[in-house]
C-alpha cells in the first residue's frame, strides 16, 4: 500500500509528534509499504527513515505556510503520488481529502494549554481539528484521555474514534542488573 503521512513534525527540533512519525513510518516501511513523507520545508530525515520503502515528497515550490500548503498543494501531491491513504500526524487533514485519511490527535493541548503553543499553531488546530476529525475516515488517538476528551467536545467522532497506544522504544527497556545498580546509586541521593 502507497501511504503519505504528513512529515511538518520531522522539520526542526525533535518533538513527541516527529518521534512517533518517525518510528510509524520506519515500521510501516519495514512491514513492505511504500510510505511518502510530505511538507512544505526540507526535512533531514531521520536515520530510521533512510531505508527502501520510504520517500520524501517535493516539498513547496514557494514559501507557504503549512496550514495553507496541506490545504492546496499536499492535495495535488497525494493524487500525483498516488497515494492510497493519506496519514494526518498533526491532527489536520486537507479539506476535500482526495484519498481515505486518518486523522491522528496526540492531545488537545492547543486547546487545553494554549499558553504552551504558538499562535500559528493554536489558530491552525482549533480552526481546522473539527472539519479534520468529521472528515477523516478514521480519528486515532494515542490515550483513551485524549480520545474521551476529543469525543465530549466532538461527540460524532464516536463512530470512527480508535485508541491506538504509543509504544515504547528500546531505549526505555530495562537494563541489565550490574546497570540499573550503578545508576540507582548515582540518582538515589534525591
Amino acid at each position: 500500500m502507497s501511504i503519505a503521512c504528513d512529515a511538518r513534525a520531522l522539520v526542526g527540533p525533535s518533538t513527541g509528534v516527529g518521534t512517533w512519525t518517525t518510528n510509524v513510518v520506519g515500521g510501516l516501511a519495514e512491514r513492505g509499504h511504500r510510505v511518502m513523507l510530505a511538507s512544505p520545508r526540507p526535512i533531514d530525515l531521520p536515520p530510521r527513515l533512510r531505508q527502501d520503502g520510504v520517500e520524501v515528497l517535493p516539498g513547496s515550490p514557494a514559501p507557504l505556510p503549512g496550514t495553507l500548503w496541506l490545504h492546496t498543494v499536499l492535495r495535488r501531491q497525494l493524487v500525483r503520488a498516488s497515494a492510497g491513504v493519506f496519514i494526518g500526524s498533526l491532527a489536520v487533514i486537507p479539506r476535500r481529502c482526495p484519498v481515505p485519511s486518518v486523522a491522528v490527535v496526540h492531545d488537545l493541548t492547543p486547546r487545553t494549554h494554549p499558553t504552551r503553543h504558538t499562535l500559528a499553531n493554536r489558530f491552525c488546530f482549533n480552526a481546522y481539528l473539527e472539519s479534520s476529525v468529521d472528515d477523516a475516515d478514521a480519528v486515532v488517538t494515542v490515550s483513551q484521555a485524549t480520545a474521551e476528551a476529543l469525543a465530549e467536545v466532538y461527540p460524532s467522532v464516536r463512530a470512527k474514534l480508535v485508541v491506538i497506544r504509543n509504544g515504547v522504544d528500546d531505549t526505555f527497556a530495562p537494563r541489565p542488573d550490574d546497570e540499573a545498580g550503578a545508576v540507582r546509586e548515582r540518582f538515589s541521593g534525591g
